[in-house]
């Protein structure tokens, strides 16, 4: 539905993942909890795609 209105479809997933669990017990995020596990491949791959999209469609908009 998203596509057919324009919208960029993120081709990354986030699983659930044992290691959400236990830093939000341990209160800390996923990325301070197990910086190298998936879940933190996860994450980092999402906030880079959506980064980066936010980027590309600001600066083609842009006018000087």
């Amino acid at each position: 539905a998203a596509q057919s209105y324009g919208l960029p479809i993120c081709p990354h997933i986030i699983a659930r993942r044992n290691d959400f669990e236990v830093a939000e017990r341990l209160g800390l995020g996923v990325l301070e909890h197990n910086p190298k596990g998936k879940a933190a491949q996860e994450l980092t791959a999402v906030y880079t795609y959506i980064i980066n999209t936010v980027k590309k469609t600001t600066c083609n908009k842009v006018t000087l």
